[in-house]
């Protein structure tokens, strides 16, 4: 049998927070006052003595951390998820959850520093204001979503509380969840003592906008390649959605690109990173130019970032180079004993020179190939040393097998066309490497 719905209970407190026992209220009788004739007899004493304050219990629901709560919302809302906070960190590092969108609304009670108590106080509990829409006011079941820090051995968790009201909200009385404030770690879990204020609708909307949104940002990378090196790099702004561009654009200098570059690689090379296949130059954010939210009211930021990189091209020449060259070594020493037993028989004493040449430099080549496959290298001065003798490697082997290709009785590379393209390209590519790293 179910039991018709009562008002919530309202108490008066004295200043150390404990109930007065005989003032058990109906909310329906907050905002009147005691008239004197019916108020108590109290003690005339100036010592430390407050006026008691309204107060109403709440209920809370533990959603737990939340990443569990953004994905248990979900994205098919018309309005994002708010949460109340008291925390002053809105870095993203912090507080995004990837893949998933809501809002924060950072806030903090100023008026806690007049308060002559604030140190005592703050030990028991910790105060919240958060705002609401006047048209919210008659909402029968509202809800309200607020963030507690609390710590798991030394680490620092955000679980997020979904406060119940128990009916229609009483603006300007103040509510009192238990264990929902943020964590003490000597003192453990505090109460949270939540303002509820009413805006209308315009000053509510202006009030949002000051909110922290996550997860409504566009991500971009331009890469730049040699061409921009040369001639500098234009980066057009495009409006989501309709594809139209905007009056703004970056563009960056020739020089300035490749001072940048010379930067981040003495940077990374002084901080001992391992080399890798692209710099990050730069990082620029622009507000406005993210997605929309679901209410349409804001937007998020475009962020955008430069790097330079290795082309596909060249780690592919110089992967390929590394394992033809590797296949052709083990060929050499291992296969050409039987196909040519005696290499004595060469009749051409040039010929007979170059394949002990080749012999030899077979593994110094493979490691030289190697380091060539990373920027970093091929632009220092070790590097150009070691293109230099890969270009004229590969440029020498493609004489040699033209030439030997031409000789009677010789020994012939088959497919000539193969083995001397590949070498006439890998010599072609390294020598642009290294005009474009002067």
């Amino acid at each position: 049998m179910k039991t018709a719905p009562e008002p919530a209970s309202i108490h008066d407190v004295d200043e150390d927070d404990n109930i007065l026992l005989h003032s058990k209220g109906s909310t329906t009788r907050v905002m009147k006052g005691m008239s004197p004739s019916n108020s108590p007899p109290r003690s005339q004493s100036r010592i430390n003595v407050r006026t008691p304050q309204k107060c109403i219990f709440g209920m809370s629901i533990c959603r737990g951390p939340i990443e569990n709560m953004v994905k248990e919302y979900g994205l098919n809302r018309d309005c994002p998820l708010t949460i109340f906070t008291r925390s002053q960190d809105q870095s993203r590092e912090r507080n995004e959850v990837p893949g998933y969108r809501f809002r924060k609304v950072f806030f903090t009670d100023e008026t806690e520093i007049l308060n002559p108590d604030a140190t005592y106080d703050r030990g028991r509990y910790v105060r919240l204001t958060a705002f609401i829409a006047e048209r919210d006011e008659m909402h029968p079941d509202p809800r309200i979503y607020v963030e507690q820090r609390v710590y798991q051995g030394n680490r620092e968790t955000i679980m997020i509380h979904e406060l119940i009201f128990g009916g229609m909200i009483q603006v300007g009385i103040e509510y009192v969840f238990t264990a929902c404030g943020d964590e003490d770690i000597h003192l453990g879990k505090r109460d949270l003592r939540l303002t509820i204020k009413s805006l209308q609708q315009d000053m509510f909307d202006g009030y949002m906008h000051r909110a922290k949104y996550y997860g409504y940002d566009r991500k971009d990378t331009v890469f730049v390649s040699q061409y921009s090196l040369l001639h500098g790099l234009t980066y057009t702004i495009r409006k989501l959605g309709s594809g139209e561009e905007s009056p703004y654009k970056v563009f960056l200098e020739a020089d300035d690109l490749r001072t940048l570059v010379d930067a981040k690689r003495k940077m990374g090379s002084a901080a001992g990173a391992i080399p890798g296949d692209g710099i990050e130059l730069l990082k620029l954010r622009f507000p406005g130019y993210g997605e929309y939210t679901e209410d349409r009211m804001d937007r998020g930021d475009l962020d955008l970032r430069i790097s330079h990189f290795q082309p596909l091209s060249v780690r592919l020449m110089y992967g390929s180079a590394l394992a033809v060259q590797g296949f052709d070594a083990f060929a050499f020493l291992f296969v050409s004993p039987i196909v040519i037993p005696n290499r004595n028989e060469l009749a051409h004493p040039l010929t007979r020179f170059w394949m002990r040449v080749t012999g030899v430099s077979f593994f110094p080549y493979v490691l030289s190939t190697w380091l060539l496959r990373d920027y970093h290298i091929r632009h220092s001065k070790v590097g150009q040393i070691v293109g230099s003798c890969f270009a004229f490697y590969n440029a020498s082997l493609a004489a040699l097998y033209t030439w030997s290709a031409l000789q009677e009785n010789e020994y012939t590379i088959q497919p000539f066309w193969y083995a001397a393209g590949w070498r006439v390209v890998w010599a072609t590519w390294a020598v642009w490497e290294l005009l474009a790293a002067a």
